[in-house]
């Protein structure tokens, strides 16, 4: 049995990544919660001036949750997968004879390594049958679920 060490420090290095945002995230969250009204801008006495937002430390928490959310995605467990996607497809109109994106929702049954291996076979799959002006949202996005 051939061991990729490579392959698995990096996923622990990911997994240290996420751990220490969730932590870091969580402290933040505490320390913010003991204020009843954060405000994120002031008043001055003759003119209204917006105050400048903290700089931020890299850990936003959209940032964490497409990290959880990738890290699910790519996260190996072979298996039959449940995908389903809304995405847009061009269909031509008979009476105008003109095209127009029509929302189109995808479900499909199929034996993948991963999240997104079943996200890469189903657009494989589409781009092949429809239009290829159809638009296909991103793995992460709220449009695809596994």
């Amino acid at each position: 049995m051939n061991i990729d060490w490579k392959t698995i420090s990096v996923t622990m290095w990911l997994v240290m990544c996420i751990i220490l945002n969730v932590i870091k995230f969580a402290h933040e969250f505490i320390l913010s919660s003991s204020r009843l009204l954060p405000l994120r801008c002031s008043t001055l006495s003759k003119k209204k001036a917006v105050q400048q937002l903290p700089v931020s430390n890299g850990y936003d928490r959209r940032d964490l949750a497409a990290t959880a959310g990738m890290t699910r995605l790519t996260e190996r467990a072979t298996g039959w997968y449940e995908g389903e996607l809304d995405f847009k497809r061009v269909v031509l109109v008979p009476s105008t004879g003109k095209y127009e994106y029509r929302d189109t929702h995808f479900v499909v049954h199929c034996k993948a390594m991963s999240g997104q291996d079943c996200y890469d076979r189903m657009i494989d799959n589409l781009s092949e049958r429809v239009d290829r002006r159809s638009q296909f949202p991103s793995p992460k996005g709220k449009e695809f679920q596994v």
